[in-house]
């Protein structure tokens, strides 16, 4: 999962698809609240929220239109719909910048998404009586739907709002490491091909090294017949030790200079 990486841009393509089913259900889960109380069962628009209602059977606070909190939940989701959008967007454009918009909507996601379940977890509502404000309904009540069954509570609340807290927090971590790197814009299997480009160039490097080393070896004084090194250069090739082509050419240039050199040496003579 970690490793699919996009063929275009730098997101990996399962953080986009995760952008885009994000995008698409929380703008969803923005209507139903902004529209309530005709979003809920009995309203005017219910027909288009089925599974929304489903869900707000069992968190009450959803099917509360004066809730305060899922009230401020709304528009904190739009800032996520709008970085959602940008981090698509400019994966195509600006890949930084990309990144840097797909890790703070995850970010937004996971806190905020901490934080309302954090207040599912007190223990009872008359230890935090001191939270409630005015006529508004208290913040403290745990919102579960009394008399709701364990398994309905774990498939309907738990489940589904444990997605919004593990896949942000993955997305972040893999996304911190691809800014920590300084991510250059290229994709990883571009950057494999130029390493291997890189390897090769050495390799490549090294054994003209090693030429150049044979070749002092060989000229060294001119101590070396040219004849005799082609022959050496038969017995390598007979067994099975071919003589790198940077040194064949070399040998073979001397040998033609010498020769010249020969011709010269006999021309003056007569």
């Amino acid at each position: 999962m970690g490793g699919t990486t996009a063929a275009f841009g730098v997101l990996p393509n399962w953080v986009k698809i995760w952008l885009v089913c994000s995008t698409l259900i929380c703008s969803v889960d923005v209507a139903f609240t902004a529209l309530r109380p005709e979003s809920l069962r009995g309203g005017k628009y219910d027909n288009f929220f089925t599974l929304w209602n489903v869900y707000a059977s069992v968190d009450t606070r959803y099917a509360d239109a004066a809730d305060p909190l899922t009230r401020v939940t709304g528009p904190l989701m739009c800032l996520e719909l709008v970085l959602n959008v940008c981090a698509l967007c400019l994966d195509f454009v600006c890949p930084a910048h990309s990144l840097m918009a797909a890790f703070l909507s995850n970010a937004l996601v996971f806190w905020k998404t901490s934080i309302y379940l954090s207040l599912f977890l007190l223990p009872n509502e008359e230890a935090y009586r001191s939270l409630d404000h005015g006529t508004f309904p208290p913040i403290s009540f745990r919102g579960i739907a009394p008399q709701t069954p364990f398994w309905k509570e774990m498939l309907l609340f738990w489940a589904p709002n444990s997605v919004w807290v593990f896949v942000p927090l993955f997305a972040m971590f893999h996304l911190w490491a691809k800014i920590a790197r300084g991510w250059n814009g290229q994709s990883e299997e571009r950057t494999d091909f130029n390493m291997g480009k890189y390897r090769k160039a050495m390799k490549n490097g090294k054994m003209l090294n090693k030429c150049a080393n044979e070749l002092r070896e060989l000229c060294a004084l001119d101590e070396l017949d040219p004849m005799e090194a082609a022959e050496e250069s038969g017995k390598s090739a007979k067994n099975g030790q071919l003589m790198p082509k940077q040194l064949k050419l070399l040998v073979k240039t001397k040998s033609a200079s010498e020769k010249k050199g020969s011709d010269q040496f006999n021309s003056n003579e007569f």
